[in-house]
C-alpha cells in the first residue's frame, strides 16, 4: 500500500466556497492537478467553457471557489476511496485555513468519503461552517446520472 501525499489548496483572493475532496486519483496525484481523470465530470460542472487546466482553474478562483482535501496523508492502491486504508490518515489543517480565509461561508464535499472524514474532524476540530455533502464526480461513481449530478452540483455552488 502506498503512502500518498494530496496536492496544496488553490485558492484566490477572496474565497466564498471551498470544495474539498478526499484524496486526489492517481492521474491528480501524477500531473499535480486537481480532478485529472478525464472522466471525472467535475470540471464539467465548475468551468465547462474551459479545457486549459490553468484556465480552469483561474475560472474557479473568479468564481470565489477554492479547492483542496479532507486528507493531506493516507495509504491506498490505486485510485478509489473504498481502498484508503483507516489507519494513517493525517488531516490537512482545514480549521487554519478557513481562519485564514473568513470570506468562506460553506464547504461544497465531493463524495461520501470526503463528507465522512470531514464530519470527523469538522466535530474534532470545532470547526462550525455550512456544509453540503454532494455526489461525487469521480467515473468511479456511476450509481447516478450525469444530469442529477450536474443538478445537485449546481444547486449548491449557486
Amino acid at each position: 500500500m502506498e503512502a500518498l501525499h494530496g496536492l496544496p489548496a488553490l485558492v484566490g483572493l477572496r474565497p466564498r466556497l471551498l470544495i474539498l475532496g478526499s484524496m486526489p486519483g492517481a492521474v491528480s496525484l501524477d500531473t499535480h492537478q486537481y480532478y485529472a481523470h478525464p472522466r471525472n465530470v467535475f470540471w464539467r460542472i465548475i468551468a465547462p467553457d474551459y479545457q486549459d487546466y490553468d484556465a480552469r482553474c483561474q475560472y474557479a478562483q473568479s468564481l470565489g471557489i477554492a479547492l483542496w482535501d479532507v486528507m493531506a496523508q493516507c495509504q491506498r492502491s490505486g485510485s478509489l476511496d473504498s481502498a484508503i486504508a483507516a489507519h494513517g490518515i493525517v488531516y490537512n489543517p482545514l480549521g487554519a485555513f478557513l481562519a485564514q480565509h473568513p470570506t468562506i461561508e460553506r464547504v461544497l464535499l465531493n463524495g461520501g468519503t470526503a463528507a465522512k472524514h470531514f464530519a470527523r474532524y469538522q466535530k474534532l476540530a470545532r470547526i462550525e461552517i455550512d456544509s453540503v455533502a454532494l455526489p461525487s464526480t469521480s467515473p468511479a461513481y456511476a450509481a447516478m446520472p450525469w444530469e442529477e449530478k450536474q443538478r445537485r452540483w449546481r444547486a449548491a455552488l449557486h
